[in-house]
C-alpha cells in the first residue's frame, strides 16, 4: 500500500502522467452554494454574460465591472454595475471572482489580486490564471454531472456533456429516485447508508427493471441488498 504522505511516482501535475504523457490536473471536484454570496464578474461581453447567467440563476449577488457592458450582460439581474476597468477594491467582500475579458494581462492581474486575498478565481479560457475551473454540466432532475478537462479544452468538455446527457434518460432517473427512496428509509430508521450492497443491484439489472416498469421489484431488491426497512409497495418515481 502506498504511503499517502509520499509523492506520487506516476504523475506530475504540471507535465503529466509518466505512463501516458497526458497532462494531469490536481483538481478537487466540488459544488458551490452561491445563493446570497457576492460574486465579481470582470468583463461584460458575451462570454462574461454566459458565466454571469449561471451564477445569477443560482442566486448569487453579482457585481460586474468593465468599461463597456454588452447587451447580453445588460439583460441580466446584476446588483452592482461599474463602467470602468477592474480595480483591487472590486474584490472587497467577494467570495469568488470570474474574469472573462479576453485580455491575459487583465485576467492575470485579477488572478494575482484574488490570490493575495485568498479569493477563488476563474479566468475564462485561461487555466493558468484559475484557482477554480468551471466544469461543463448536465442537469436533469436531481442528477448533476460535471465534466472538466482541467481547462485544457472547453470544447471537448462540451462534447462529453452532450454524450453524457444522452445517457440520462427517464429510466436512469427512475433508478436514482428509487435508490434515493431506499436511502431515505434507512436514514429515517437510523441505519447507516454507506454500506455494501448498493453496487450489487445497481450494476446488475437496475436499469433493465426500471425500463420494464418494475419499480417495486427494484425497490425491494435494493432494500434487501442494503438491509433497509421494506417500503410501502408504492415505489413509483
Amino acid at each position: 500500500m502506498n504511503d499517502p504522505e509520499s509523492p506520487r511516482p506516476h504523475s506530475d501535475p504540471l507535465h503529466g502522467s509518466l505512463q501516458t504523457g497526458r497532462p494531469v490536473m490536481d483538481l478537487v471536484p466540488v459544488g458551490l452554494r452561491v445563493t446570497g454570496k457576492s460574486v465579481l464578474i470582470v468583463g461584460a461581453g458575451r462570454v462574461a454574460a454566459r458565466k454571469a447567467r449561471t451564477y445569477a440563476a443560482h442566486g448569487a449577488r453579482l457585481t460586474v465591472v468593465a468599461p463597456q457592458h454588452g447587451p447580453e450582460m445588460d439583460a441580466l439581474d446584476v446588483e452592482v454595475r461599474r463602467h470602468r476597468r477592474f480595480a483591487p477594491v472590486d474584490l472587497d467582500d467577494k467570495w469568488l471572482v470570474v474574469t472573462a475579458t479576453g485580455d491575459p494581462e487583465v485576467d492575470g492581474s485579477v488572478h494575482r489580486e484574488a490570490e493575495a486575498r485568498r479569493i477563488w478565481c476563474n479566468a475564462a479560457d485561461d487555466p493558468e490564471h484559475c484557482s477554480v475551473v468551471l466544469p461543463a454540466t448536465v442537469q436533469r432532475g436531481d442528477v448533476t454531472v460535471a465534466i472538466s478537462t482541467g481547462g485544457r479544452s472547453p470544447a471537448a468538455a462540451s462534447w462529453l456533456r452532450r454524450r453524457i446527457s444522452a445517457m440520462l434518460d427517464d429510466a436512469t432517473l427512475d433508478v436514482v429516485d428509487i435508490a434515493s427512496g431506499v436511502r431515505d428509509r434507512m436514514r429515517a430508521s437510523g441505519q447507516p447508508t454507506e454500506v455494501a450492497g448498493w453496487a450489487e443491484v445497481l450494476d446488475d439489472n437496475a436499469l433493465e427493471l426500471a425500463l420494464a416498469g418494475e419499480h417495486i421489484e427494484l425497490d425491494a431488491r435494493l432494500g434487501a441488498a442494503v438491509g433497509a426497512m421494506p417500503g410501502s409497495g408504492e415505489a413509483q418515481p
